[in-house]
């Protein structure tokens, strides 16, 4: 990256956190320069929030899913998990899990119950500690979002 593209980066930075009250703009800067340092880590974003993490709102759930090498049922629902996070949502039911799967053309697990506990050993999503319409929901980690964001960046650790 040379000077140049390094002051518009600045510059953009500058833009996005204007508004912000001290002592909140400077730390929405370093996070926020910092991802447009990193831009282009993960496709598919419609911007990110002020705390720099990714927002797919716009972008359709199905379209996520298959920008992903997900091998396993356990990466599918914490994708899925990670989706809703991100279009601002902090949960997902078990009955939005099912039709998300089903409009990305995925196959629906067996026992969810059981994904669903793996995932949740694997520190990657929890239980909300709010039921959503009668139902448990669950919501992506911090470790579980860094997780599904390796998928973006093979290179980056998760």
């Amino acid at each position: 990256m040379n000077k140049e593209e390094i002051k518009t980066k600045i510059t953009e930075a500058i833009e996005i956190t204007q508004g912000i009250e001290e002592p909140y703009k400077s730390i929405a800067f370093e996070v926020i320069f910092k991802e447009l340092i990193e831009e282009g880590r993960l496709p598919l974003t419609a911007g990110r929030d002020l705390t720099g993490r990714a927002k797919l709102a716009g972008v359709q759930a199905s379209e996520f899913l298959a920008s992903l090498e997900l091998r396993s049922q356990l990466d599918q629902l914490e994708a899925i998990a990670y989706y809703f996070l991100r279009s601002g949502q902090e949960s997902v039911t078990r009955a939005e899990i099912m039709d998300t799967l089903s409009k990305a053309r995925l196959p629906r697990p067996k026992n969810l119950s059981d994904v669903m506990g793996k995932c949740i050993r694997r520190g990657h999503i929890i239980e909300a500690a709010e039921e959503i319409d009668g139902q448990k929901a669950l919501q992506a980690t911090l470790k579980g979002e860094r997780y599904i964001e390796g998928k973006f960046n093979p290179e980056a650790k998760p």
